[in-house]
């Protein structure tokens, strides 16, 4: 290697480590007031510490049932945290900033070693750490930060082996997409995309393809099988599986179809400026996701000609092509787990997460397989894609730099100032614990305190009571049945209690919530909410 390209290669590495070190300390900034934090957290917090407590990696459920169905990597991690002998909640930040610096490393060195335009892995990388939703969910007590920087991991390996024959990195590669699948439900998308990978990528004659691809599956199932024997010893009474409406499937997958076209529209650089046409939104979404892969097709075609042995031998087309098969087995496999997981996933942001770092990918290689084919203008298309990748970097700014100051000064869920000092909180402590709480925010008793709570049903209705009775006067509700013996409190917590009635009271919201205390104890009441109690009887 020439001093130029050794000098080269010095710049690119130096430029990642400043990009990563970027959203490592993007992610510092974020979480000042500490990882922001939900219902979810609550639950991997929970079963970290009762790990701790020698009580197993379970929640216990006011009713005595044990709840143990959940990715447990999150949980044994935070666990992991505390039994070394840190605070699980700071410690856990400090990782996660470890972590966005890790992931941002991960992508840069997988476009720098496994493409041909080296000089798209810096550009890459500062667009994906200047991306609002990374900043957003390595911000969280969640497991995104974890999830997403074994997939980056998983995904660099299965490359290296798709380069050089290793397997090794085969293994490797396998032993993170196992691990994914114990961190998320929807990590076991990626086995078939691995196997897949080792069938239609490799380059190996037939026979060792087939073993290769034997041993991928063994290794990414080792973990899956340890965790599936863990749970047939520790039986938890909930259902994890659901059925379908297969009498009209179509409209039984709208949420889906509707969560994927406005989630990755509103992942466009200049989403604000775009129109909202929902039908162009539509069609706009489908023709990306059909042209992307064609054009990287086209690219490599023109480039290298047609025969897909060729094909094997380039970085970037292999690039391309385990990023278009990662896509396509996210998208079916997130479709088949909405239609068996009960309740249904969201689909937002945050569960669609995985698709743009695998979409950047994919993006990336096509532009390097078309700027390698172009002779004679390859500087001009050049600075013409550097310019737009540096303009959707600008265009990511105002809203990554917003979301930062939001988290900065006040935090999220759990981590914000009101829930921080909660006066409800405080007066808890001095209800008696063999008393069962039951709220409106079971999360928050879990998170804090350690226990869950027994739900408000109120909460769930579909349609308005038709009678507003006192709460632990209506018939049949077993949970206000407790209440009324004196055996429970209830614990509401406002406004959130408010806005969680208003959809379905509207304009007689207030006059329910009234109903609802009306003549109770109060142990505990303020702006905030409150602590009551049955009236005992004289």
């Amino acid at each position: 290697m020439n001093q130029k390209a050794q000098f080269g290669n010095a710049i690119l590495t130096l430029g990642l480590a400043v990009t990563a070190g970027l959203a490592a300390a993007q992610v510092a900034y974020s979480t000042r007031l500490g990882l922001w934090a939900q219902s979810d957290s609550a639950v991997y917090l929970a079963a970290a510490r009762n790990l701790l407590a020698g009580q197993g990696l379970q929640v216990v459920q006011p009713s005595g049932q044990i709840a143990v169905l959940m990715p447990p990597l999150y949980s044994l991690k935070l666990a992991g945290l505390g039994w070394l002998g840190f605070d699980m909640l700071n410690a856990a930040r400090w990782l996660n900033v470890i972590l966005a610096f890790t992931s941002i490393l991960l992508f840069g060195w997988v476009l720098l070693h496994f493409g041909r335009m080296r000089w798209l892995a810096l550009a890459g990388a500062l667009l994906l750490a200047l991306f609002p939703v990374i900043v957003e969910m390595y911000s969280g007590l969640m497991t995104e930060a974890l999830y997403l920087t074994l997939m980056l991991f998983g995904f660099g390996a299965l490359l290296a082996y798709l380069d050089n024959g290793s397997r090794a990195w085969l293994a490797v590669a396998a032993l993170a997409a196992g691990l994914g699948v114990l961190t998320r439900f929807v990590g076991i998308v990626f086995l078939p995309s691995g196997v897949l990978a080792v069938l239609l990528l490799g380059r190996a004659a037939w026979r060792r393809r087939v073993g290769d691809l034997l041993l991928f599956s063994a290794a990414s199932m080792l973990p899956v099988a340890a965790w599936m024997v863990w749970l047939s010893l520790s039986p938890d009474p909930s259902t994890a599986l659901g059925v379908p409406e297969w009498s009209n499937p179509w409209a039984y997958l709208a949420p889906v179809r509707n969560g994927f076209f406005h989630t990755l529209w509103s992942w466009l650089p200049f989403a604000d400026a775009l129109p909202r046409d929902t039908k162009l939104l539509r069609l706009a979404t489908v023709l990306a996701a059909l042209l992307l892969p064609a054009l990287a097709a086209w690219g490599a075609r023109r480039l290298l000609g047609k025969r897909p042995r060729a094909w094997l031998g380039d970085r970037d087309a292999r690039l391309a092509g385990l990023a278009a098969i990662s896509i396509a087995s996210f998208i079916i496999g997130f479709v088949l787990i909405y239609l068996f997981r009960n309740p249904p996933q969201d689909v937002d942001r945050r569960t669609l997460l995985p698709l743009f770092p695998l979409i950047l990918f994919l993006t990336l290689a096509t532009a390097s397989l078309w700027l390698r084919g172009f002779s004679g203008r390859s500087r001009a298309a050049a600075q013409l894609v550097c310019a737009v990748l540096l303009a959707a970097c600008a265009a990511y700014l105002p809203a990554n730099w917003q979301r930062m100051q939001d988290l900065h000064a006040n935090g999220r869920g759990y981590s914000s100032p009101g829930w921080q000092n909660s006066a409800i909180l405080a007066a808890l402590e001095d209800v008696p614990p063999e008393m069962t709480r039951v709220s409106n925010d079971n999360g928050a008793l879990l998170y804090f305190t350690g226990r869950t709570a027994l739900e408000v049903r109120e909460r769930f209705r579909d349609t308005p009571a038709q009678e507003f009775t006192r709460f632990g006067d209506e018939p049949g509700d077993d949970v206000q049945a407790l209440f009324r013996e004196g055996k429970a409190v209830l614990v509401l917590f406002m406004p959130q209690f408010y806005w969680q009635l208003e959809p379905v009271y509207g304009e007689q919201t207030g006059a329910r919530i009234d109903a609802m205390l009306a003549g109770l104890e109060p142990l505990y009441e303020g702006a905030d909410g409150g602590i009551y109690r049955y009236p005992r009887v004289p």
